[in-house]
């Protein structure tokens, strides 16, 4: 795992599109994304990843500083919700 929190952002947006995409999903389907954080501070960083990641979707998004995540070495976690049209 890249040790970096922006690459681990945007590995976090990739593996959530790819199982979006294994689930018959595209990026235009996303209505709203949580990404958790173990590192304060950081909601620029996480505004200008999602910017580039979602390419001006309108896509609800937070960003939420937490203590602790499931995965040790993560950074970052992130849940989205997607719907069918």
């Amino acid at each position: 795992m890249d040790d970096g929190l922006e690459a681990q952002m945007q590995g976090a947006w990739l593996g959530l599109f790819a199982a979006m995409k294994a689930a018959g999903f595209e990026k235009h389907h996303l209505r709203s994304t949580t990404m958790y954080v173990k590192v304060g501070g950081q909601c620029q960083l996480f505004r200008r990843v999602r910017d580039q990641m979602l390419q001006r979707l309108p896509v609800s998004s937070a960003c939420l500083h937490v203590s602790e995540l499931e995965t040790g070495a993560a950074l970052v976690e992130i849940e989205g919700q997607a719907v069918r049209d």
